[in-house]
C-alpha cells in the first residue's frame, strides 16, 4: 500500500434575496491536496484551497495534520481548523475544536445595484456526531464565536464595516461521507 492518498472537495452556494439570480449569487469552495501517512497514528495533508473572504477570492496553500494518539482519541489541525474527537462508541464521537466561520449574501440596493454583505467571524465550541446510518451523521456544535466582523461591498468597494461584540453559536447539520 502506498503512503500517498489524494482528496478533493468541491462545494457550492447560493446566497441571495431571489428578486433576481444572476452570477454574483453563486460561490464555491475547492480545496485539492494530498496526505502521506507516516504511520497508523499519524499523517500530514497539504494541498491548495479556494476561498472567498467577502469580494476577493484566494487561492492559499493549506496544510494540516492528523495524530491518533489512541483508538478513541485524534486531533486534527488544518489550516485555521483545529479539533480534538473522541469516539465514544462507533455510533457517537464527541468534538471541541475551532474553526472560521461566516456567509456572503448578494442583494440588490434601492438603485438596482449589486452589493455584497459579509459576515466573518471564528467560532470555538464543542460538538457532537451521531450516525444515524452508514456514511450519513448528524452532527451538533455549541460555543462562543469572536473576531467577528460584517462588511457591505459594492462594486469591490467598502460601503460598510463594524466589529461587532463576540457572542454564542449553535447549529444541527447532516454530514453525508462516500467514498
Amino acid at each position: 500500500d502506498s503512503p500517498w492518498s489524494f482528496f478533493t472537495q468541491v462545494s457550492g452556494q447560493i446566497a441571495t434575496d431571489f428578486e433576481s439570480i444572476t452570477s454574483d449569487d453563486f460561490d464555491y469552495f475547492a480545496r485539492l491536496g494530498a496526505n502521506f501517512t507516516f504511520s497508523d497514528r499519524f499523517s500530514l495533508n497539504f494541498g491548495v484551497a479556494r476561498v472567498r473572504n467577502f469580494a476577493s477570492t484566494f487561492i492559499l496553500p493549506a496544510i494540516g495534520c492528523t495524530w491518533q494518539p489512541t483508538d478513541d482519541w485524534s486531533f486534527t489541525l488544518v489550516g485555521p481548523r483545529m479539533t480534538l474527537s473522541h469516539r465514544i462508541n462507533d455510533r457517537l464521537i464527541i468534538r471541541g475544536g475551532g474553526f472560521p466561520t461566516g456567509g456572503l449574501w448578494n442583494v440588490k440596493d434601492d438603485e438596482g445595484n449589486s452589493v455584497d454583505y459579509g459576515f466573518a467571524s471564528y467560532n470555538a465550541g464543542l460538538g457532537i456526531d451521531f450516525k444515524v446510518r452508514h456514511g450519513v451523521w448528524l452532527t451538533a456544535w455549541t460555543g462562543a464565536n469572536f473576531a467577528n466582523e460584517l462588511r457591505a461591498e459594492k462594486n469591490g468597494e467598502t460601503i460598510f464595516e463594524e466589529d461587532l461584540n463576540s457572542g454564542l453559536f449553535g447549529y444541527i447539520g447532516i454530514n453525508i461521507y462516500e467514498w
